[in-house]
C-alpha cells in the first residue's frame, strides 16, 4: 500500500470511531438516572432490561410480600408487621443498592470495551463481538 492509501484508511478509521464511539460519562449518567440505561446505551439492551427489572423486584417485592402476609395471616397485630416491613425492607434495599451501584460500573466498563472493539474491528461492533 502506498502513503496516501494508508493515510486515506486511517481517516477512515477516525471517523468511524468518532461517528460511533460511546461516551463512558454518558453510560454512568444514564445508569445513575435509570438503572439498565447505561448498558441499554452501549447496545446491551437484554441486558440492561434485565437490571432494570431487577431493580424494581428488589425494590417492589418486600412490601407487597409483607403486605400479602398481613392479609393473610388476618392478624390485628399491625404494629409488628410495620417493624417486620421495615426490618425487611431494610434487608432488601442493601442487595437493590449494590446491584445499582454496580451497574453503573458496569455501563463505564461496557462503554469502554464498546470503544475497544470500534478500534480493533475498524467498524461499529455487533452485539456481543467487543
Amino acid at each position: 500500500m502506498s502513503k496516501s492509501e494508508d493515510a486515506k484508511e486511517e481517516v477512515s478509521i477516525d471517523a468511524t470511531v468518532l461517528m460511533f464511539r460511546k461516551s463512558p460519562g454518558i453510560a454512568i449518567i444514564l445508569s445513575l438516572m435509570i438503572s439498565g440505561a447505561g448498558q441499554m446505551y452501549v447496545g446491551k439492551v437484554v441486558r440492561g432490561v434485565k437490571i432494570l427489572f431487577s431493580i424494581i423486584a428488589l425494590f417492589i417485592s418486600p412490601p407487597i410480600v409483607l403486605a400479602l402476609i398481613a392479609i393473610i395471616s388476618e392478624s390485628n397485630r399491625v404494629p409488628e408487621f410495620i417493624w417486620l416491613l421495615a426490618i425487611g425492607s431494610f434487608m432488601i434495599y442493601i442487595p437493590a443498592f449494590i446491584l445499582h451501584i454496580w451497574q453503573i460500573i458496569d455501563a463505564y466498563r461496557q462503554a469502554n470495551r464498546y470503544n475497544e472493539g470500534l478500534i480493533r474491528l475498524k467498524r461499529k461492533p455487533e452485539n456481543g463481538e467487543y
